[in-house]
């Protein structure tokens, strides 16, 4: 979920923005509403919440933004299907050098989620409830926007779901690798498993 959270897929900031280098951007701060609703196939959704974006400048010139943002999504089909999902996202970005290739990310990723689902038997058709949140504070991210590598940095990180909870840490090492190190056991990772 945070790779899907840095991306922008959830809806939101997305920390593989570029920072234009137009003096006229520096205070500017926007404040937006979200509310959307739309249908696919015999899926509907809605869309709401808020997005805040304040550029954040150096010497008069745009070094990065501050967003903030607040989103709630729910999906449901006519047979009982339901998702309901809020992400809370609170990112400082800033420019890590003149080509906008790479951005250090500090911040707080909140991630909540409801379903209704089917089991996999077609012959049971009762509906079975999921929940699972994860919470997230990003310190010191180095991230590679060209390459979509997250270089450097740290992430801790609570996860929950109905039957389990688990703690831990995730240290990115770059080459699209990150250990997870959750009851002292450190898993090796490769964070493409884990699209953007």
């Amino acid at each position: 979920n945070l790779a899907h959270s840095l991306g922008g897929t959830y809806g939101g900031a997305s920390t593989l923005s570029t920072v234009n280098n137009n003096s006229a951007f520096c205070g500017l701060v926007t404040d937006s509403l979200v509310d959307r609703n739309g249908v696919q196939g015999d899926t509907t959704s809605h869309m709401g919440g808020y997005l805040t974006f304040a550029f954040n400048c150096d010497n008069g010139k745009p070094s990065g933004f501050t967003a903030s943002d607040s989103l709630a999504t729910t999906r449901q089909t006519p047979d009982g299907w339901y998702q309901w999902y809020y992400i809370k996202q609170d990112y400082t970005i800033k420019c890590l050098n003149g080509s906008n290739q790479f951005v250090g990310v500090n911040g707080t990723n909140h991630y909540y989620q409801f379903m209704k689902l089917h089991a996999y038997d077609p012959n049971d058709t009762k509906l079975y409830n999921d929940i699972q949140s994860c919470n997230f504070v990003l310190s010191d991210l180095k991230i590679d926007v060209v390459n979509k590598d997250i270089l450097s940095g740290t992430a801790l990180f609570t996860a929950k779901g109905q039957d389990w909870d688990v703690n831990g840490t995730v240290n990115f090492v770059g080459n699209h690798i990150a250990d997870v190190t959750i009851d002292g056991t450190v898993y090796h990772i490769d964070i493409r498993d884990f699209s953007w």
